[in-house]
């Protein structure tokens, strides 16, 4: 499978469940949120919200790159996401080896 086609086929799948315009979703994009500058709120409540809703995102990502891909993909490697390119490179040097 060449490059091209499975980093699109991984923008799809990111693009689908995070409810995104494909055309929004680059290898740069940003998984993981930045939760700076909301002093007005109770910010322990919001990133406890924020990191549950990652989570269940993030473990869905995944459920679907091992399906997609007949891979699996570890805990650690989980950890160390948070671009869409970070994924592509789990993906790339798993479906390579």
């Amino acid at each position: 499978m060449n490059n091209d086609t499975l980093k699109n086929r991984i923008h799809r799948l990111v693009a689908d469940q995070v409810g995104e315009d494909i055309d929004n979703i680059t290898d740069a994009s940003v998984l993981r949120g930045d939760f700076l500058g909301l002093d007005d709120f109770d910010m322990m409540e919001i990133v406890r919200h924020l990191e549950v809703e990652f989570n269940i995102d993030m473990m869905e990502i995944v459920m679907s790159l091992e399906v997609e891909f007949n891979i699996e993909v570890t805990d650690d490697e989980v950890e160390r996401v948070n671009t869409v390119g970070d994924l592509i490179s789990i993906v790339q040097g798993k479906v390579s080896a």
